[in-house]
């Protein structure tokens, strides 16, 4: 699978077989633990409160691990979202 075609903020994605996110995860895992994901634009009828800066997914639990020893890794940010860049250098390994 091509992690390239992998948006876990399309409400499409999460409507698949199960079998097709866990693919989907396990691509992510395996190539792009690290992932950057625009947040999706969604109709005012459901929210009106503009579009946010999107989120990070990690998708390997030894790097939640990490990132959750170093609270200024993962603390909340209303803006911008740390780049894919700031949060490796947060880890002194590269467990996964």
């Amino acid at each position: 699978m091509d992690v390239a075609e992998i948006d876990l903020s399309d409400m499409g994605f999460w409507e698949r077989p199960c079998s097709k996110r866990e693919a989907a995860v396990a691509a992510l895992r395996a190539k792009r633990p690290i992932a950057f994901f625009e947040e999706p634009e969604l109709p005012s009828a459901l929210v009106d409160l503009g579009r946010g800066p999107g989120h990070h997914a990690i998708a390997r639990h030894a790097i939640v691990q990490e990132i959750s020893r170093h609270p200024s890794c993962s603390a909340r940010r209303a803006s911008p979202p740390p780049s894919p860049t700031f949060l490796p250098r947060c880890s002194s390994s590269s467990a996964g």
